[in-house]
């Protein structure tokens, strides 16, 4: 039984994190972005559109596999605003690495990396890391943004919407 409710605990957690996108079906997707995702990845594969809200703006996300890796882009009124590359942190040059890890070690008691990823955002190359850290007993999740040489940029606490349960 208790494995159970902690199963249960953990499927809730989860969803909660991912119920903050909406899947789309194609043809409610606009034809500009089709197009665009079809034109510049033509050999993708698995594409899946999302409608995200983000700082009550709306924007339509493409997530596919592109020559064996994650691609994610992200739309704004027909225009690509953002590209994401997932990626291993181990795969990251190791002095960036080196870098990145001294600042979440002394930025948080305890971190797990739950995601690393490649951005192209407004023509600058970022390495983005989601993040669940520990602080004086709290944990929270983050996107945590660096320069291509590991340099700490900015962070933004993610804020987990609950979801109505029948628990």
């Amino acid at each position: 039984m208790k494995l159970f409710k902690t199963f249960t605990i953990v499927i809730a957690c989860h969803f909660t994190i991912l119920a903050q996108d909406k899947h789309l079906s194609k043809k409610k997707v606009s034809p500009s972005i089709t197009s665009f995702v079809a034109h510049n990845f033509s050999s993708a594969s698995h594409i899946r559109y999302y409608q995200e809200i983000d700082h009550d703006s709306l924007f339509i996300e493409a997530v596919f596999k592109f020559n064996k890796e994650e691609y994610s882009l992200k739309f704004f009124k027909d225009s690509l605003i953002e590209e994401e590359i997932e990626l291993e942190f181990k795969n990251l040059p190791l002095d960036v690495q080196h870098k990145i890890e001294t600042y979440l070690t002394t930025s948080f008691d305890c971190f797990k990396i739950l995601e690393c990823q490649e951005v192209k955002l407004n023509k600058a190359l970022l390495y983005e890391l989601k993040i669940k850290g520990k602080k004086n007993s709290t944990s929270n999740f983050y996107d945590i943004y660096f320069d291509r040489k590991g340099i700490f940029k900015t962070k933004e606490e993610l804020i987990v919407q609950p979801i109505p349960s029948l628990f």
